[in-house]
Parts: C-alpha cells; structure tokens; sequence
C-alpha cells in the first residue's frame, strides 16, 4: 500500500482517520485546542476583571485626593484655633506667668 492509498483510505474513513490521528499525535496534543479555548476564555475573565478593579482604583485615588484636600483644610483650621486657644489660655492666666515677674500683676478689662 502506497501513500496515495493510505490517504484515500483515510480520506474515506473518518473512523480510521481519528485512530491513526490519536496513535501518531498522542491524547495530549489533541487536546491542546481546547486547552488553547480555555485559555482564551480565562484570559478575557481576567481582562474584564484588571478592568473592572481599574475602574475601581480610579475611584479609590479620587476619594483618596479628596479625603487629602479635606485632611488639609482641618489641619489649617486647627492651626489657626491652636493660635486662638493659647492666645485665650495666656490671657486667663497671665497673671499667674507675670506674677514671679511683676507683683500684683493684674488683667486690666475693658467693657
């Protein structure tokens, strides 16, 4: 039998052809493609899924640079108080931080 013969043959019966594809390529090269199917498929979950957790980000960095211009307002209102309390808690008690220096210091209020 030629090769010309063996390929008529084959040609004429699938049956054959399947038998002497599985013999020559062996189980696991026949079943690459769907490997390479399945590949396919996970590669597009995990694309939709980097996409999906990107849209995610962008959100996150935003509320992230909100939160540091908000964060940024309060620390300047809290200087700004500290200033207001210590001028208060000296005056309150400026006769208690003049006394070693001057006797009878008193405060002088104006109504």
């Amino acid at each position: 039998m030629d090769a010309l013969e063996i390929m008529r043959q084959l040609q004429q019966d699938p049956a054959l052809k399947a038998q002497l594809r599985t013999a020559l390529l062996g189980e696991e090269i026949l079943s690459l493609p769907e490997l390479v199917r399945e590949n396919s498929r996970q590669i597009a979950e995990n694309s939709r899924q980097i996409a999906a957790l990107t849209e995610r980000m962008d959100r996150v960095e935003a509320q992230i640079a909100e939160n540091s211009r908000q964060i940024a307002s309060l620390a300047r209102r809290v200087d700004s108080n500290i200033g207001h309390v210590l001028e208060m808690k000296f005056y309150q008690r400026v006769e208690d931080y003049c006394d070693e220096v001057v006797d009878n210091a008193r405060v002088l209020r104006f109504r």
